[in-house]
């Protein structure tokens, strides 16, 4: 998610830290408890069923999995960090897709905000759904938001839902510039899920993502752009959206960024006939995606190769 967060949620984080903190302790100190015991408990209680880590066949299991996966634990935190991964990026595609940065600091002070323009985004690196964007710094209590991004950026958010290789990225704060759309508001997301199987077969599912208040609906593709519908639990936009003039660009950059794993979701935003790369995600959904056609979860699993990334294993 990566234009969602408007507003300061105190009480909100509050809860998830004090869960984070909590599960740690379990994970680190209590006899009978572990790492995968915590992803199979948190697995039942959000699929209401049993997780098999050893045999992992459907697509929420195998990317429950990737969880634990010791290769990915030690190489993909560099995806994930919202600062690191401009490196890759600019390997890729060229930085000229990258959303222009103002600073990467370790904390915050008002006095670097300052030197800000009149609108931006912060975002922690080590986090999900903590980004803060700012339409206007006048009507801001620049000390207030510093203690709230210096504060999210503590959370260690592996021990949420299980996202281990996040607790592997060193805290810190990116500023960049505030995508706008034509009319002035913030811009949808393209995001594409990009599937590779053990036989190097390649397959995309392309959804536009709109932050409508505090919810967010998707309208589904198929990779020619046709609207369709794959029976996912995700809240429906119902409009019309007109493939891009540069679609084959797009997808070019999509098969770019996301060519070295088996499986990656690529995030993009389309503003005034530009590319910009937003993030690279590994787990969306942290693994629970809900479908509602039955089979549609094991089919889509066997879209994805058992390891997450033998291209990076070569």
């Amino acid at each position: 998610m990566s234009y969602d967060m408007k507003k300061m949620d105190v009480d909100n984080w509050q809860k998830i830290m004090a869960s984070s903190r909590y599960n740690r302790r379990k994970i680190m100190f209590h006899p009978f408890y572990n790492k995968s015991k915590f992803i199979k408990e948190l697995y039942e209680m959000q699929m209401h069923q049993k997780l098999d880590l050893k045999h992992p066949k459907t697509f929420s299991e195998k990317l429950n999995a990737f969880k634990l996966d010791k290769y990915m634990l030690k190489h993909y935190s560099q995806y994930v960090d919202k600062n690191e991964v401009r490196k890759y990026v600019a390997k890729k595609i060229g930085s000229k897709y990258l959303i222009p940065q103002y600073f990467y600091k370790k904390k915050i002070t008002p006095a670097d905000l300052e030197k800000l323009p009149k609108q931006f985004v912060l975002k922690t690196t080590n986090g999900s759904g903590t980004n803060y964007i700012v339409l206007d710094k006048d009507k801001e209590d620049l000390a207030k938001v510093c203690w709230y991004l210096n504060w999210l950026s503590t959370i260690k958010y592996g021990y949420i839902w299980g996202e281990f290789l996040y607790n592997k990225i060193k805290p810190g704060i990116v500023a960049e510039q505030l995508l706008l759309d034509e009319d002035g508001n913030i811009p949808d997301d393209l995001k594409c899920f990009c599937f590779k199987d053990d036989q190097g077969i390649k397959r995309k599912i392309l959804y536009i993502e709109r932050v409508i208040g505090d919810e967010r609906a998707r309208i589904m593709f198929n990779e020619k752009w046709e609207p369709v519908e794959y029976g996912c639990s995700f809240e429906k936009l119902n409009i019309t959206i007109k493939k891009p003039q540069n679609y084959k660009k797009i997808l070019s950059i999509i098969d770019a960024l996301s060519d070295d794993f088996n499986f990656v979701r690529v995030d993009l935003f389309l503003v005034k006939n530009k590319i910009y790369f937003g993030e690279l995600t590994f787990i969306p959904t942290a693994g629970y995606l809900k479908f509602d056609r039955d089979g549609l979860d094991l089919e889509w699993g066997s879209y994805i190769a058992t390891k997450p990334s033998e291209g990076d294993r070569k």
